[in-house]
């Protein structure tokens, strides 16, 4: 009964890291970048300036330490190919997903063997610190993997910032959410 349990409480963190992640991509798609496109045609349309995905993902294996890598290892694939319809053949492009669910994840251990453990709650600066690193880490090597011809320190800054936005704007949500959920449940009797 217990292994059954743990195996439901598995599909459901993997379904629910899976949709999270898939819908944040849909609102970039269809919201986020045709903004983007109209009022910041100067920045390349393969960089998104408010990347909702990097925060799932950061968030993702923050949360499940590794179970949340291999999570986002399949997740990461999937919703590349069910959103762009993209298979990537050329040299290393297929890659390119894979990049930034490692990044985070060995930056986060690094963190936690060496520095300030961001596996901590109270330590979300930390969890922003090692967002902000791994958002230049990755730009640079999608940079190289998808050999941009233009500038690649600039299209790194600008995944940077896309991602560093995006996790800002989720952490911004989730603290509203629970500050919200805090309120009401003072206001509810003691049962």
């Amino acid at each position: 009964m217990v292994s059954m349990t743990i195996k439901i409480r598995y599909l459901w963190e993997f379904s629910l890291v899976l949709i999270v992640y898939t819908f944040s991509f849909w609102i970039i798609d269809f919201f986020i970048m045709p903004m983007q496109l109209k009022y910041f045609a100067f920045v390349s349309e393969h960089i998104c300036l408010l990347f909702l995905p990097h925060a799932i993902r950061l968030l993702t294996i923050w949360l499940y330490g590794f179970k949340g890598l291999i999570y986002m290892l399949i997740v990461t694939q999937f919703s590349y190919y069910l959103i762009y319809d993209n298979h990537p053949t050329a040299y290393l492009h297929f890659i390119g997903p894979f990049v930034a669910p490692v990044t985070a994840y060995c930056l986060l251990e690094l963190f936690k063997r060496y520095w300030l453990n961001p596996y901590e709650i109270k330590n979300w600066k930390t969890l922003i610190s090692v967002g902000i690193l791994v958002s230049f880490i990755h730009g640079y090597l999608l940079a190289l993997i998808y050999g941009f011809p233009n500038d690649t320190f600039l299209n790194t800054l600008y995944y940077a910032i896309g991602d560093l936005n995006g996790l800002l704007l989720a952490l911004l949500f989730l603290f509203g959410y629970f500050r919200i959920e805090r309120l009401f449940s003072k206001s509810l009797p003691d049962r």
